[in-house]
């Protein structure tokens, strides 16, 4: 199973894209032609840079996840373009033991906690942010996950 949210990812690096040359372009405009005569374009600038910190604080990631055959799969990096790093875990099957969901802002940001069985116990990944995935494709991860947890129970009785 792959759940991939490139589409929306894409859309909200262009999004940023295009707000931050409003931004400049607005304000520019406004302070080069005086700002007394030019307040609705000034407004729209402010509202524009508003929207800007609005979408960044909900930190868009492009995220997918694949259920492989031996691992579990996720990739993501921030979907603002100047704070890209693509990053990936990889956890195996039978060492998965559960994922926490984290939401702040009001449920603006919502990220997930991965949980893998190590030698010396328990060990959490660092949130990644699934603030951008759609309604059905949060629910097909979620439903994934908890089968592999199923799964990794199982294993985990049997020896």
């Amino acid at each position: 199973m792959i759940i991939d949210n490139k589409l929306t990812s894409t859309k909200a690096t262009l999004f940023f894209w295009i707000l931050a040359f409003l931004i400049v372009t607005l304000f520019l405009w406004a302070f080069l032609n005086g700002v007394k005569e030019n307040y609705i374009v000034l407004g729209f600038g402010i509202l524009s840079t508003v929207v800007y910190i609005l979408l960044a604080l909900s930190q868009p990631f492009y995220f997918s996840f694949k259920d492989g055959d031996e691992k579990l799969t996720f990739r993501f990096y921030n979907a603002h373009p100047f704070f890209m790093k693509p990053r990936a875990i990889e956890i195996n099957k039978k060492l998965f033991v559960k994922f926490e969901v984290k939401k702040s802002l009001g449920g603006l940001r919502k990220h997930i906690i991965l949980h893998q069985r190590t030698p010396k116990g328990i060990a959490k990944y660092p949130p990644i942010s699934v603030s951008a995935l759609g309604s059905q494709q949060w629910l097909k991860l979620q439903k994934a996950l908890n089968l592999q947890i199923t799964y990794a129970l199982k294993f985990q009785r049997n020896f």
